[in-house]
């Protein structure tokens, strides 16, 4: 069962890399400097909000414990969409399991 859960965390961290690997940061914020906001870029800037997090070293330095915050996250938002209150139920749950 531990290894199917890393296996799933590995999976997801994975996606997540690759879907980066993609992101055109310049035209996300292109069309939130244009508009106030980057409709129909949720999936970029939650993904951009993700990484944010990761760099300020919100989830600390241990890499496991990063993918596994990075994971949950990126699972949240594919399951419940890519939003703001789904993002927050996850970064606060991440403070308060881990």
């Amino acid at each position: 069962m531990r290894q199917f859960q890393k296996n799933q965390r590995l999976q997801r961290f994975e996606e997540f890399s690759y879907f980066c690997s993609s992101l055109d940061v310049s035209a996300i914020i292109a069309a939130a400097d244009k508009r106030g906001h980057a409709d129909g870029y949720e999936k970029e800037v939650y993904a951009i909000a993700i990484l944010r997090a990761v760099q300020n070293g919100d989830f600390g330095s241990d890499r496991d414990l990063v993918q596994d915050a990075v994971s949950a996250l990126w699972e949240q938002g594919c399951r419940s969409g890519f939003n703001v209150q789904s993002f927050n139920a996850v970064f606060q749950e991440f403070f308060n399991r881990w």
